[in-house]
């Protein structure tokens, strides 16, 4: 068999029963290195609990932390992260510290902070050889876990009512007496080997001597400072690709200053839909439209999350326009993992997708793999590289250009 990754758990695992790696293990971890195949350390622990068994294998390698909430590539950037809101962490906290009046542990990426220092926390240090900060969340936009530490009969109630009144998260017990509280954001550990293979296999990471790393990546800026740029081609594009509307009725518009740029020209009636705060200001104008619910992410003024892909998957689409942060080799990336999801969902659920984008975005790279060119009915662009347009032919989409060629 020809594996891809290896991924080892640590307590159990990569350690025997005296808590110590084999020298058989480091011999077969660092045979892994030689043949090019990553290997991948998975555990609740925080990154820089994990530090000390890769440099005893003498390799570098990526690490899944949190179970599956902070996943590192081997030079430690972060490739995915995902945690509870700072509220969310206070709720805690102060519900805790009221019922119960015992320290609570915070983790942050690299970073544990403690209210208070108890036996059970010097005990905590001791075995991981790492020293806790004082509280601070000033700055944090995010917390991977809480964990409590106390008697086994406090852990135990303590669980049986977090799980009554915060029925959303996930609350376990790692030992006896320490209770872990992490956000129940549908990632597990799993869920992240699928994650690091996936990256591999699309040419988004690169595997290294041992690991793994994540290829260039083009980082789009905010959705103003976008809105600027290529704005002419940008209204050509939204001019040309308006036309596709016909007959269609119920029909999707993605976020994007592509996008919003083919907004404007919408006249037909039409039931439009978007999960994008500015297509919804434009469409509004112009027809009769339905906001797409959810989180909101600031940054690019849309909503995701499953609320988002819920409601999408109510509808069927005539009609679908997306756009891209990068079009590659084999489909169009973007930079934000909901996104994708967002994307991969409408596609589904249309009976024609439209790719609007300019020249720009060819020969770029981005974070996450949104569509295949098979998933693509038609392209609209100003104009593209021959080598892409013989990819997308032959992939069944349709390419067309706002001037002739």
């Amino acid at each position: 068999m020809a594996y891809k990754c290896v991924f080892s758990d640590i307590d159990g695992t990569l350690l025997n029963s005296k808590h110590q790696i084999s020298e058989k293990t480091k011999k077969k971890v660092q045979q892994l290195a030689i043949q090019n195949i990553p290997f991948v350390l998975v555990s609740a622990r925080m990154p820089k609990g994990m530090y000390y068994f890769l440099d005893e294998l003498q390799i570098k390698a990526p690490m899944v932390s949190y179970s599956g909430g902070l996943i590192l590539d081997e030079n430690q950037k972060v490739i995915y992260s995902k945690g509870f809101s700072v509220e969310m962490a206070k709720r805690l906290y102060k519900y805790i510290k009221y019922y119960y009046q015992i320290p609570v542990n915070f983790y942050v990426e690299n970073h544990w902070m403690v209210d208070e220092i108890d036996e059970g926390i010097e005990e905590e240090s001791i075995i991981t050889g790492l020293k806790p900060e004082k509280l601070d969340l000033n700055g944090v936009k995010k917390v991977h876990k809480l964990l409590v530490i106390a008697e086994a009969g406090i852990v135990d109630r303590l669980e049986m009512s977090l799980k009554e009144k915060f029925s959303d998260l996930k609350i376990y017990k790692s030992k006896d007496t320490y209770l872990e509280i992490m956000d129940q954001f549908h990632i597990s550990r799993d869920t992240a080997r699928r994650d690091i293979v996936r990256l591999v296999s699309e040419n988004l990471a690169v595997r290294t001597h041992g690991g793994i790393t994540l290829n260039d990546v083009h980082q789009i800026g905010n959705y103003q400072t976008r809105k600027q740029e290529n704005e002419e081609i940008k209204n050509e594009i939204g001019k040309t690709a308006v036309s596709l509307i016909e007959n269609n009725k119920v029909i999707f518009f993605d976020t994007s200053t592509t996008v919003a740029a083919l907004c404007q020209y919408v006249e037909s009636d039409i039931e439009a839909y978007s999960h994008s705060l500015d297509n919804i200001e434009i469409l509004s104008n112009h027809c009769l439209c339905q906001m797409i619910g959810g989180t909101y992410f600031k940054k690019n003024r849309y909503m995701y999350g499953s609320q988002t892909l819920n409601m999408i998957d109510q509808i069927y689409f005539d009609l679908a326009y997306v756009a891209a942060a990068a079009v590659m080799e084999d489909g169009i990336y973007v930079e934000e993992f909901e996104d994708a999801m967002i994307k991969k969902k409408v596609a589904s659920r249309s009976q024609k997708v439209c790719l609007v984008v300019d020249h720009s975005k060819f020969n770029k790279k981005s974070s996450y793999k949104a569509l295949a060119f098979q998933d693509i009915d038609v392209l609209v662009a100003d104009w593209l590289p021959d080598t892409y347009r013989e990819k997308i032919e032959q992939a069944g989409c349709q390419i067309i250009y706002t001037k002739e060629k």
